[in-house]
């Protein structure tokens, strides 16, 4: 059995944290972006995307790690921007799910400050041979390496979307077709609950079509950002080059 300290809504199981779904805390905008595993280093390293929309000046926090039972983990701050933030936490052998909580710095809580709670399990993170501390440009490289992935990703996504859309719609301008043909063989009352059901079928046309108009726009989109994130990779690599 499992304890109820930091269970939302003391529910026995703990849902994690999605990757790359925004959460909100006290103004600021945050993101799992990574959450990976090495179970031979005991070790997890967690990535993420902090956006600011306060513009306080605030841009740093306290972090915690905690198990269910209340043990508090050890962590450590490898890159702590002001919108990316890589921590490592050491975790045991046997850990099932973790709360990682991000607050203010002391100096700048109020009453009205909260706590962010992340959600991290063993089912959830990603599992990787090893762990390696980077520098900062390295996790720059990788982090946009990351996004370029992710962006596939959701290309091949909405191109199944889009000939799924496109496979029903022929079919409905089958079916019209048909259903015209048919016309000559019918009364005048079928005549026209069938010009009825023709023209709620070019409705639903209607809207595949602006769904595969709208995945395809996307897709434009995702097409542009890779293009500008491999060429923010370039230019990060010529720098250190030059440097």
């Amino acid at each position: 059995m499992t304890s109820k300290l930091w269970y939302p809504n003391g529910d026995d199981l703990v849902t994690a944290t999605k990757l790359n779904t925004e959460k909100f805390f006290n103004g600021r905008t945050v993101k799992v972006m990574r959450w990976d595993y090495s179970k031979s280093q005991g070790l997890c390293e967690v990535e993420l995307d902090i956006s600011n929309q306060q513009y306080d000046g605030i841009d740093t926090y306290d972090y915690e790690a905690i198990l269910p039972s209340g043990k508090e983990l050890y962590i450590k701050n490898i890159i702590e921007k002001p919108d990316f933030v890589v921590l490592h936490i050491t975790v045991p052998k046997n850990w099932q799910e973790i709360s990682l909580r991000l607050r203010l710095p002391e100096k700048a809580r109020t009453s009205d400050s909260t706590t962010l709670k992340l959600y991290g399990t063993i089912q959830s993170v990603q599992n990787v041979s090893n762990i390696k501390e980077m520098s900062f440009l390295d996790y720059q490289i990788r982090r946009l390496d990351d996004s370029i992935q992710f962006y596939n990703k959701e290309i091949g996504k909405n191109a199944k979307s889009i000939a799924t859309l496109t496979e029903k719609y022929n079919h409905m301008s089958t079916t019209i077709a048909d259903l015209n043909s048919q016309k000559q063989y019918m009364t005048e009352e079928e005549i026209s609950d069938t010009d009825q059901t023709i023209a709620s079928t070019q409705s639903d046309q209607k809207e595949i079509q602006n769904q595969i108009d709208a995945l395809k726009a996307d897709n434009e989109e995702y097409t542009q950002r890779i293009e500008k994130t491999q060429a923010q990779i370039t230019d990060l690599k010529k720098g250190e080059k030059n440097e």
